[in-house]
């Protein structure tokens, strides 16, 4: 039984602190995947995640534990990046972490600018699996539950986005 499992029959045995280790690993990764879908601010940021642990936690009886607990969580956190899309109108990803070095606030600004004309070019749902696949380096497989497609799929939608990006370089 991995960590996660282990923390999950705690919660549905009752003990409502066994899912603060679960939030305390999750945070900065979902926090990094919904910045990177979304490119809102800390604030915003920082809410839709917390939403994301609310709906984890009351619906955690839900959870097939066959699955990978991270491939559930980031389903919930896909859905509230899309819900949170239909609410505001937006559509702007950009991926920043990595890519660009922290040495002046002025090449940061410049690098989002080029980085965001050249995602603009690509879906909402290619940016998602750019994102899961190489940011956050996830398996075909469980981008494949988080998305609802086939890992076969995934690795032909994910190769036709990088092409698609390759193009507008």
């Amino acid at each position: 039984m991995n960590e996660d499992a282990k923390y999950i029959q705690k919660v549905l045995k009752g003990e409502k602190d066994a899912f603060r280790p679960v939030m305390k690993k999750y945070t900065k990764r979902l926090m990094a995947y919904v910045r990177n879908m979304l490119f809102v601010t800390h604030e915003d940021c920082q809410d839709i995640v917390a939403s994301v642990f609310a709906k984890a936690y009351f619906k955690i009886h839900l959870y097939n534990p066959a699955f990978a607990f991270s491939t559930w969580i980031y389903r919930i956190a896909h859905n509230e990046c899309v819900d949170f899309l239909r609410k505001n109108k937006k559509i702007s990803w950009v991926q920043l972490q990595d890519t660009i070095p922290a040495k002046d606030v002025l090449y940061e600004i410049e690098g989002r600018e080029v980085i965001q004309s050249i995602l603009a070019n690509v879906s909402e749902y290619e940016r998602s699996i750019l994102q899961m696949h190489f940011a956050d380096q996830m398996k075909y497989e469980e981008i494949g539950s988080v998305v609802s497609k086939s890992p076969g799929t995934i690795a032909v939608h994910v190769l036709r986005a990088k092409k698609k990006l390759l193009a507008f370089i």
